[in-house]
């Protein structure tokens, strides 16, 4: 298991594993390609194109599980090597198609000689059951390959400027040389590849005058958050309140906040504030502060997005209300660290 932030590279390592491999794939794509019965069907059509087994949807079309088991099990009695099936974006997909079974209707058993290689982001773990399904993982946040990322990014990015005359030359308009522009936007990327699959053709276009101020998204980044957003319900109508104000705080605060601190600054419980806080633990990060688990968004230029003025407006959010609140909270606080010296 492969996991990991949005943007971080995930999909891409699978697929160039599929180039190398000319292994049997799948990619999820929610709403587009998330169902597990076209999961099914689309892996039997490759398992019968490649070892000829003949497998058909005779049988109930209830029976995915089952369907799929049977087809894995033939292609392991006639293939002589090993079978690999790739399966990207697990998160991706649609749960309630998989009617309580296994994500995408796994095995709990797979076949003699058949691996499954599977992606998913971080703390959205999948519904899955057999202990073939975690022999091995691979987090992409581990702090071991935080140095190979680094270097990874900065690979991309001079690869890049020596494909591109013209970014280059922009490069050289806003900033001192190549390698601070390399330095600065190795940082701003946060290990994030997308954000770099969409700044670098702005900054090619003329887009922003100064490395100092790459702060403006993408229209391509911006469309992608958008999809987190309505991905977490955020569009639907009436709007969620509570939410709103609690991923209002969390993309206004620099720092990781805990969720005591959050519930204080829009007066609601504890519980209330956890509830939703996990429902968007893909997009945050945690860390242990002073034995207190505190949160904030994985990505600065998604904290950027959450911030637009646009986005707050929609919500309904009053800044001014809120921000003489929040002020008020930590007054309060001061005053009694302070007094209790």
């Amino acid at each position: 298991m492969v996991t990991g932030d949005p943007g971080m590279g995930k999909s891409s390592i699978l697929a160039q594993w599929v180039i190398d491999n000319q292994c049997i794939a799948y990619f999820n794509v929610k709403k587009e390609r998330d169902k597990a019965s076209e999961f099914v069907e689309n892996i039997i059509e490759q398992l019968n194109l490649r070892h000829n087994i003949k497998a058909d949807f005779n049988d109930n079309r209830n029976e995915y599980s089952n369907l799929l088991l049977s087809a894995l099990e033939k292609a392991s009695q006639e293939s002589k090597e090993k079978i690999v099936i790739v399966i990207d974006a697990l998160d991706e997909v649609d749960p309630y198609s998989c009617q309580g079974a296994n994500i995408l209707f796994l095995s709990a058993n797979l076949p003699k000689n058949v691996f499954i290689i599977m992606s998913e982001r971080r703390d959205t773990p999948a519904q899955l059951s057999g202990k073939h399904l975690a022999n091995e993982s691979l987090s992409l946040l581990d702090s071991k390959y935080e140095a190979d990322t680094n270097q990874d990014i900065r690979d991309y990015v001079r690869a890049k400027i020596n494909k591109t005359e013209t970014l280059r030359k922009q490069i050289e308009i806003i900033a001192n040389s190549i390698n601070e522009f390399i330095d600065v936007i190795t940082e701003k990327s946060e290990k994030n590849f997308l954000y770099l699959r969409y700044m670098l053709p702005n900054i090619e276009e003329g887009v922003y005058q100064s490395i100092t101020k790459l702060d403006s998204l993408p229209k391509g980044l911006q469309d992608y958050y958008e999809k987190h957003w309505e991905r977490m319900g955020m569009m639907s109508s009436p709007l969620p309140k509570t939410k709103l104000y609690v991923i209002y705080h969390l993309s206004e605060s620099y720092r990781a906040i805990s969720r005591e601190q959050v519930a204080k600054y829009i007066g609601e419980t504890n519980i209330t504030v956890q509830e939703i806080l996990d429902e968007w633990l893909q997009f945050l990060h945690k860390q242990n502060i002073k034995d207190e688990i505190c949160y904030k968004i994985y990505h600065q230029s998604f904290q950027d997005f959450l911030n637009r003025i646009d986005i707050i407006q929609a919500a309904g959010i009053d800044l001014k209300e809120i921000n003489k609140q929040k002020t008020r909270i930590l007054n309060k606080i001061w005053r009694n660290l302070r007094d209790s010296k």
